[in-house]
């Protein structure tokens, strides 16, 4: 065969590798100075996923889980590393599993599209994917953990950054780390799924906002029909393209919607309507 054939031939192999369509994908597990990674990592699926963490699986899976790869590192006989990675759909569903184990009390850390270290554990995102690292018998003040999640994170496909979603709520009052994602359903109702809420404090008082991106502009009229005929709920208020409802569990909840977003306080009095106002500017402006 020709020579440029040949080389055009093992462009094209080598292009579609790069692509995921042929061979190994490169590992997620960096090499790390010092330790010793197990040579196979394990790796499971949706069908599997629940030999591996029976009771929380079945909210892993909610959240359009696709794979876990886990890597184990050693040190000597006391010191050892476990690394997780899980692969979502989408970079909403790795943000949503994350925001629901994200402790609030914890400072983020600059890493990924957002994570935190605690202790002997280290927690990010990167696009799509979840990873998390345990670590035992660490001598105190080692930057092990911070040295693996930057050399896994320089690994990862996708943008190292939050669903733009968020970038719709207001800063101000904002309560840190309150931002989370229900894929499914938000206040424990399943006319209400992809929805992002965020807390917000003033004083004492405490309410949240939500949104949820449309998947059609008929979509927002079927949610709050839905909504409306959940069991105690009363209509309170409705225009063409807003509902206030009484929910006999979460109190007064303010709906308004265009073709894109449908967004929301739970609350009332002059701080929730002040912030269902700001709502209305930011995500009813898009």
């Amino acid at each position: 065969m020709n020579r440029h054939l040949i080389h055009l031939w093992g462009s094209f192999i080598l292009w579609f590798a790069v692509l995921g369509f042929g061979g190994e994908t490169p590992s997620v597990f960096p090499l790390l100075e010092g330790w010793t990674l197990d040579a196979s990592p394990q790796s499971y699926g949706p069908d599997t996923l629940y030999d591996y963490m029976d009771g929380a699986a079945e909210v892993f899976i909610s959240y359009a889980f696709e794979r876990l790869e886990v890597g184990f590192y050693r040190r000597g006989g006391n010191s050892s590393l476990t690394m997780e990675v899980f692969r979502h759909a989408s970079p909403e569903d790795a943000f949503g599993i994350f925001s629901r184990e994200r402790p609030e009390n914890v400072s983020t850390a600059a890493f990924g599209g957002a994570g935190f270290l605690s202790g002997d554990r280290a927690t990010f995102i990167s696009g799509r994917y979840y990873v998390k690292i345990a670590a035992v018998g660490l001598p105190k003040g080692a930057d092990v953990l911070s040295r693996l999640v930057r050399g896994t994170a320089e690994r990862i496909e996708g943008p190292p950054v939050l669903p733009g979603a968020l970038k719709l709520f207001p800063m101000e009052g904002r309560r840190a780390g309150s931002e989370r994602y229900f894929a499914e359903e938000y206040l424990g109702y399943s006319c209400l799924p992809r929805a992002f809420s965020v807390r917000y404090e003033e004083g004492t008082s405490t309410t949240e906002a939500f949104l949820i991106k449309l998947a059609s502009p008929s979509e927002a009229e079927s949610m709050a029909r839905c909504l409306a005929s959940q069991k105690g709920m009363v209509l309170r208020s409705k225009t063409d393209r807003g509902r206030i409802l009484r929910d006999p569990h979460h109190g007064t909840l303010s709906l308004e919607w265009n073709d894109q977003w449908l967004w929301g306080v739970k609350g009332e009095g002059v701080k929730s309507q002040a912030l269902m106002d700001r709502m209305r500017a930011s995500a009813g402006a898009r």
